[in-house]
């Protein structure tokens, strides 16, 4: 280090995390900008941001915070957030049944997955925004967000036939749960226009802008029927010529690598390559906790997926019987891309959809990433089942 460069003045702390990511934070640290000291601070962080006011590049020697960069408020989020807290604490005021039932559901003590405060919050300020302060409903306080402010979120396009384009948007941090804030307030809209077809304040339609499969997939996920809350479960659609397939019909020859087996009903199992599936197999053979399986060729059973939009089926690698009585797909694979995992998302509601149905035993998926640990991975799926 240069002798004539200063130490970091940034002083550590004990406890960096303050507060419970399910509750409003209320308490902050404050660096000083002149000796890095923090100090703890009461309430919740202003919004703002900071920003460099000049070439940072020779002051790093001197490391004058000051010099570096400067923090702006951002009095609009602020204003936003005291109005929400106040609409929340008067358990949503104006808003339609539909929406506060939602919103008390989502919320509620005894959830098994809490959602974030910052999943929450961002939830209330778009219907916060859309239902009440654009719909012009009574508040019962003098919001700090004006109507001058809502103005701002509107952007009147420069041809007169053309609609209004209203900006709600809601920043988020990576790993936050923007995937399920998205799925809420579709649920918002669909389930209110359900209620009221004819209240336009709630889309009939939803645009979603993915910049990746998995986020589509995450979606999808989301927003699929809770029937442990009394919705329609997800069901399969059976094919009407052929609904349960069986492994009494397979019969076939090829010139493909295969070995004998013992405990599965197909005499043979089909190597699609020498070392994965020999190796997967072997272990199958020889674990205690199954009872017997099957290689997925010639079975017919394929996963109905959709990657890039458009729909594809998937042959999974293995059906396992275990001690337990469940039937498990099982997929060995080493290298895995968006279009795998697109196929495990359909596996997964696939195995949803037909435990939903009841008519064939459980089922269960498990993607086994080295054949080495097959045993030890089935043996924990036994015990969790």
């Amino acid at each position: 280090m240069n002798q004539n460069q200063l130490e970091i003045p940034i002083q550590p702390v004990e406890q960096p995390i303050l507060c419970s990511p399910y509750e409003e934070p209320d308490a902050h640290w404050v660096y000083d900008t002149e000796t890095g000291e923090a100090s703890q601070h009461l309430g919740r962080r202003e919004a703002g941001y900071w920003y460099k006011t000049q070439r940072t590049g020779t002051e790093q020697l001197q490391m004058r915070f000051v010099q570096e960069e400067e923090r702006d408020d951002l009095p609009l989020v602020n204003a936003l957030r005291a109005d929400v807290k106040r609409w929340r604490e008067s358990n949503y005021r104006n808003a339609t049944n539909v929406t506060r039932e939602l919103l008390n559901h989502w919320t509620r003590e005894e959830v098994e997955r809490r959602l974030f405060f910052c999943q929450r919050e961002a939830v209330e300020t778009i219907i916060w925004l859309a239902e009440i302060r654009r719909a012009g409903k009574r508040t019962g306080f003098n919001p700090q967000f004006t109507d001058d402010d809502l103005k701002k979120l509107v952007d009147t396009p420069a041809l007169s036939d053309l609609p209004e384009l209203i900006r709600y948007g809601c920043k988020m941090a990576t790993g936050s749960g923007k995937t399920v804030v998205m799925a809420m307030l579709i649920a918002w809209a669909f389930c209110n226009r359900g209620k009221v077809p004819s209240d336009d304040r709630f889309p009939r339609a939803a645009l979603v802008v993915c910049p990746n499969l998995t986020i589509k997939e995450r979606l999808m996920a989301a927003i699929q029927p809770n029937d442990v809350e009394g919705e329609t479960p997800l069901l399969p659609i059976l094919n009407r010529y052929k609904p349960i397939g069986t492994s009494a019909e397979v019969d076939f020859m090829t010139t493909r690598s295969c070995h004998a087996t013992e405990r599965s009903q197909i005499n043979q199992v089909v190597l699609d390559t020498e070392t994965w599936e020999r190796s997967a197999s072997f272990r199958l053979e020889q674990s205690d906790v199954v009872d017997y399986y099957a290689r997925n060729d010639h079975l017919g059973l394929g996963i109905p997926y959709e990657y890039t939009d458009v729909s594809h089926s998937y042959e999974p690698d293995f059906i396992v019987r275990l001690k337990n009585d469940v039937n498990l797909i099982v997929e060995i694979k080493g290298h895995e891309t968006d279009r795998e995992l697109a196929k495990y998302a359909g596996a997964e509601r696939w195995v949803s959809a037909v435990n939903n149905w009841n008519e064939l035993g459980q089922w269960d998926f498990h993607v086994c990433r080295d054949p080495q640990l097959l045993e030890h991975e089935l043996r924990y799926i036994v015990q969790r089942n």
